[in-house]
């Protein structure tokens, strides 16, 4: 079991949200940390209050926590997210070693 298997399995989604929101703000802004710090703490405040506000409007009468949201929603998007970075990195090395 990977470290962040691990964590995400005793602490939480929470842990899960903070530890893949700094890779997505390295997609969105870049790989300069003057930005993507800042940037990453407004995303994940942003992605737990998207998925709390979710869970609220889904089932109105009944509200689903916004762990629940995060598995379900969390848990694909980053099996995508790890797959494109994968396959972005391979292609990028690829290019350097058969480029003239």
């Amino acid at each position: 079991m990977t470290k962040r298997a691990w964590t995400s399995a005793v602490a939480g989604v929470m842990v899960f949200l903070a530890l893949i929101t700094p890779h997505i703000a390295k997609i969105i802004i870049g790989r300069n940390h003057i930005y993507t710090i800042p940037f990453s703490a407004l995303l994940g405040a942003f992605i737990l209050l998207l998925f709390d506000t979710i869970g609220r409007v889904i089932f109105a009468p009944i509200e689903i926590p916004a762990d629940l949201i995060m598995m379900i929603i969390g848990g694909p998007a980053f099996i995508i997210l790890v797959k494109k970075v994968k396959t972005s990195l391979r292609s990028s090395i690829h290019s350097k070693f058969t480029a003239k």
